[in-house]
């Protein structure tokens, strides 16, 4: 994708989102929350519904997991039996 059509999509993105929406997406990115490809699909999204970025984030879950502990225990659970029909729980 070339560089001015990005900033166009940019400027439009900021002119229906305001500022400070665009502004939390590219921080969610940055601080590592989520990644690029998630980050576009909420920005779609955004655009046509509006919304808070950080609030889909947390309502979802997509935030990624980069704490090890958290890993591990949310693969243990993913291979143990549980009797539950493998379902992982709910962070």
């Amino acid at each position: 994708m070339s560089p001015r059509w990005q900033t166009s999509i940019m400027c439009a993105a900021a002119q229906r989102l305001g500022i400070d929406g665009l502004t939390s997406l590219l921080r969610l990115v940055e601080a590592g929350t989520i990644n690029g490809p998630t980050a576009k699909e909420l920005l779609a999204e955004l655009y046509v519904s509006g919304g808070n970025p950080e609030a889909l984030v947390r309502e979802r879950g997509l935030a990624q997991v980069s704490d090890t502990a958290e890993l591990s225990a949310l693969v243990d659970a993913a291979i143990a039996p549980t009797g539950r029909g493998g379902r992982l729980p709910r962070r």
